[in-house]
């Protein structure tokens, strides 16, 4: 018997630049349905490979699909900028020569006569190989905003800078103790790590040649955004994805990540309940019918609640839940101590604003600053500072006065 959804050997995704011929073939053999990633420089990769022809037949077959990315993951990099790098998609809109692009047959046709000659490729094969293939969908503002929230886990960002270089510079030498972070202001972030960068371009440059890429920040964060394109994508057609090394390392951190958060978080919550709520919890006040979710709801949504959860976020995604709470409990000015260095910022920008933006020229960064804020939204920003620095608020209030009332009154 044939295999049937979600079996062995069902679907597979080639999600690498730089394909095998060889990977094409077999995963034609063994998979019932075989997609590649594709770019116009794809096609002249492939062209050159096996001719026009056999590749549009290669696009028309049964099993075999060519995904067309018109836009691709990418860092762009502004080094004027005091915050330079954005995670962004980048579409091409025209030609060396001003003419627009607006589909992919247009694309196609400016690429290969290109690299080709112009009219070498009959238009009608072009036109051919275009409609053969399926265009993904431009999600890039989605996928990008899920590679900085990545970005911004300390922990998370660490463990993946280290993979990669354990896969691009294997011979480095400070791998086991590479250390990064980013400082955002909006959209906009700056990576501070511990990478000699001297160091590891010396030992890339024997792999690969400098007029093909270089060690950077900008370089390594891009891996990211293509781990995350690629993960959206494949994750949508529970298909297998064939990657370059350094992807499949940081898709396995990412993945192992993910799984390891949920049970830590978890964890957390019970411990937390177990000893500020002295055994009180919300999920068996459900589970015995003591509490209904409409209550819940109600109670959620109280001022109270709300406080307690704008402290929880004020927290870096790794903290302890617990231990957080006893630290911010014995300590008279928490909030400054423990929110992320991002958030102070924002802070000292909005009251020293004027004084700030004359000093470094009108460079936009209070205008990032206040971008930052929108996430926020002032109204809770405001709030949160109000009811911590000035009236001395603290998560035991919320324990004493709401939780344990609230759980010892069902």
């Amino acid at each position: 018997m044939l295999p049937t959804g979600g079996e062995m050997l069902e679907r597979v995704t080639i999600a690498d630049n730089d394909f095998d011929l060889g990977d094409i073939a077999e995963s034609i053999v063994y998979y019932g349905k075989v997609d590649l990633i594709a770019t116009s420089g794809s096609f002249v990769k492939l062209i050159n490979l096996i001719g026009i022809d056999e590749t549009i037949r290669l696009a028309e077959s049964e099993n075999f699909t060519f995904l067309y990315n018109r836009t691709v993951p990418a860092v762009f990099s502004d080094t004027g900028r005091l915050y330079p790098h954005v995670f962004s998609g980048i579409t091409l809109q025209s030609s060396e020569d001003g003419r627009r692009i607006d589909s992919v047959e247009s694309e196609l046709r400016t690429t290969l006569s290109r690299s080709f000659g112009k009219g070498t490729i009959p238009y009608a094969k072009i036109r051919r190989l275009s409609n053969a293939m399926v265009v993904r969908e431009d999600a890039s503002s989605v996928i990008m905003r899920g590679a900085f929230d990545d970005a911004k886990d300390r922990n998370l960002l660490s463990e993946m800078i280290r993979g990669l270089l354990s896969v691009l510079v294997p011979e480095y030498p400070k791998t086991n103790t590479t250390i990064a972070s980013i400082e955002a202001s909006g959209d906009s972030f700056l990576m501070e790590s511990n990478i000699d960068f001297s160091l590891a371009n010396n030992i890339y440059e024997k792999y690969v040649p400098k007029s093909h890429s270089s060690i950077t920040p900008a370089f390594l964060l891009s891996h990211i955004a293509e781990m995350r394109w690629e993960m959206f994508y494949a994750g949508g057609q529970l298909s297998d994805v064939w990657i370059r090394p350094a992807q499949s390392t940081i898709f396995q951190i990412k993945v192992n990540s993910f799984s390891k958060r949920m049970q830590l978080a978890k964890g957390r919550i019970d411990r937390f309940e177990e000893m500020a709520l002295l055994g009180r919890s919300f999920k068996k006040s459900v589970n015995s019918g003591g509490v209904s979710i409409s209550e819940i709801l109600n109670f959620v949504e109280s001022k109270e609640t709300r406080k307690f959860k704008q402290w929880i976020t004020s927290s870096s995604p790794d903290a302890d839940l617990l231990r957080e709470y006893d630290k911010a409990n014995a300590t008279q000015s928490h909030l400054m101590s423990s929110l992320p260095a991002r958030f102070v910022k924002f802070v000292v920008f909005s009251t020293g604003g004027a004084l700030l933006d004359k000093a470094i020229g009108g460079s936009g960064i209070i205008g990032a600053a206040g971008g930052f804020a929108a996430d926020w939204t002032l109204n809770s920003a405001e709030e949160m500072l109000s009811a911590q620095l000035k009236m001395g608020w603290k998560p035991n209030q919320w324990v004493n006065n709401s939780a344990a009332p609230f759980l010892d009154s069902r």
